[in-house]
């Protein structure tokens, strides 16, 4: 109780809280949650060295320390005020269920540590030849600064592990339980003279994985990558028959979906026959690998060394005999920003297995996309690029482009002035069979003044007909500004449409995310009147912002949702 002895308030009593030795922290701490002093020593088992919230302050310890669930924060002496030690740090002895090392503060790994919660490391971890153990149900994750490892086990009962940051196991990588979920890589070693190892039971790498290569053949799990998606593993083995080289490693990912070139999809190089004989005039759309040369460097040395690559074909779908499955490639080169250009037939070397679980190898060198390929039922769909439409003194001119094109017949265009009652205007011969980039046009004079709808018909060799979205080209004097993406949703698959006066020429489509990242940056060539653009990139399910600019003139954000 205070008492005030002067002024106007001499002889006022009231009641304060007055608390000593408080750290100065930013956590929403509960009364398992501790901070390291480190007041008496460096010992983590010395309970006065420790501070643990006890629902309304921070309080020394006198025999406790951390347990398997306490939330563990290793905070600096700038950030914690003098009540931490200016020699801030310890040595984990124990599993603890998180760990938050801060900035400007340091801990040391000793033994094997677990690990059930969460890892922030945004400060030093000294790991030594320890074992770090993540092992608790549900998602754990791994964030903060860029961190190394010796050991690291992933052994989880539940869930996964999220690994947000850039995460390096300088040891053994074990995988016992548990996906590995991660946006940015993780790598397995750090040079060819330590390239660390895999152990792996269970468990899918759904990003990168990047793993250093001894300067030697390799014939065992040196090149083992248990890659995936979230549910299906289709792991990548990748084993040279000459020494890769000085410092050299791949980075492997799979990825679900389509193959794209930039923004089209790839199917450049298809049809092709393989050394075997086997005709390749399509690939499987459930996804594709990626393996990169050391720093996606296509003239580094490991680039033109000589390989075996076994790739896990592991519930792919529309497959009714494997033994003709072939893997193809997509060749790779630095000189431009596509380091994938068509598809060729490596080598084939072996399958084996069932339809449903079946593993092709094949020979060759160099890197970049790899698929599975098949023939004799799929054909290359005609991809139609873009469809446009403007109108000049009541003259309407269509423009489409298409990436591929096979066995295509004809193209009828269809006029409505309801978008309703339909008439083909217009018909011309399509290429046939084309993996370029073709353009055709077509000119109506008689246009009405208001509204002109226009929609495409590709008509294949065999009679098979595929129509497109209608686009309307308003012939009236001042037409609105348009701007709309279709479907909304879509699964992945919509047309963004646009009219805008003051985007003419080149100009650049951009889609993000909630996060704020640019997932896809197409450039466009922007016509007068109605221009309408297929999006046919795999993306996730969420929601995505849309926008188009040139220079400082840009559309309103339009939201897209895909699920």
């Amino acid at each position: 109780t205070w008492t005030e002895s002067s002024g106007v308030c001499s002889g006022v009593s009231d009641n304060v809280v007055v608390k000593f030795n408080q750290p100065i922290e930013n956590l929403s701490p509960d009364t398992d949650t501790w901070i390291w002093g480190g007041n008496t020593s460096t010992s983590w088992s010395t309970a006065s060295n420790w501070y643990k919230w006890d629902g309304n302050k921070w309080e020394i310890q006198n025999a406790a320390t951390p347990s398997t669930n306490s939330k563990v924060n290793i905070l600096s002496n700038a950030s914690a005020g003098i009540c931490v030690s200016s020699s801030n740090n310890t040595t984990v002895l124990s599993g603890v269920g998180s760990l938050n090392v801060a900035s400007g503060s340091t801990v040391d790994l000793s033994g094997s540590v677990s690990i059930s919660g969460d890892l922030i490391n945004n400060g030093t971890i000294n790991y030594g030849t320890s074992t770090l153990n993540i092992d608790g149900s549900g998602d754990q994750t791994i964030s903060g600064g860029n961190t190394t490892l010796n050991n690291l086990t992933v052994s989880k009962s539940s869930g996964n592990l999220n690994v947000d940051i850039p995460l390096v196991i300088e040891g053994t990588l074990y995988m016992t339980g548990g996906n590995i979920v991660n946006s940015e890589t993780v790598t397995v070693g750090i040079s060819s003279t330590i390239p660390g190892s895999l152990n792996h039971v269970r468990g899918i790498v759904t990003g990168q994985l990047r793993r250093y290569f001894a300067n030697a053949v390799t014939t065992g799990t040196e090149g083992f990558f248990p890659i995936g998606d979230a549910s299906v593993q289709r792991e990548a083995t990748v084993n040279f028959t000459s020494a890769p080289g000085v410092d050299q490693y791949i980075t492997v990912s799979y990825k679900a979906g389509v193959p794209m070139d930039g923004s089209s999809t790839l199917w450049a190089g298809l049809p092709l026959t393989t050394n075997d004989g086997e005709l390749i005039d399509n690939y499987s759309e459930d996804g594709y690998w990626v393996i990169n040369p050391t720093g996606d460097d296509y003239d580094s040395e490991i680039n033109s060394k000589a390989y075996y690559l076994t790739l896990r074909m592991n519930g792919v779908s529309g497959v009714t005999d494997y033994t003709k499955i072939r893997v193809i490639k997509s060749a790779g080169s630095n000189t431009t920003s596509q380091h994938h250009k068509s598809w060729t037939a490596p080598t084939h070397s072996s399958t084996s297995g069932t339809n449903s679980d079946f593993v092709t190898t094949i020979t060759s060198t160099g890197f970049s996309f790899f698929g599975g390929g098949g023939g004799e039922g799929g054909n290359l769909p005609v991809e139609l690029v873009s469809f446009n439409g403007s109108c000049t003194d009541g003259v309407v001119d269509l423009t489409w482009q298409t990436a591929s094109e096979y066995n295509s017949s004809h193209y009828d265009v269809e006029y409505s002035r309801d978008g309703q009652t339909w008439s083909v205007v217009n018909s011309q011969p399509a290429v046939g069979n084309s993996t370029d980039l073709m353009t055709y046009g077509f000119t109506e004079e008689q246009s009405s003044l208001e509204d002109n709808y226009y929609r495409l018909t590709q008509v294949d060799m065999d009679g098979s007909e595929k129509r497109y979205d209608a686009i309307n080209v308003s012939c009236a004097e001042g037409a609105s500004e348009f701007f709309t993406v279709y479907p909304n949703p879509s699964s992945g698959s919509f047309h963004v449409v646009l009219n805008n006066s003051e985007i003419i020429g080149g100009a650049v489509m951009k889609i993000m995310d909630t996060k704020g990242t640019v997932v896809l940056q197409k450039p466009l060539d922007v016509k007068t009147g109605f221009n309408s653009y297929l999006v046919n990139q795999k993306l996730s399910d969420g929601i995505y912002f849309i926008s188009i600019s040139k220079g400082d003139q840009t559309t309103v954000v339009l939201k897209h949702s895909i699920g």
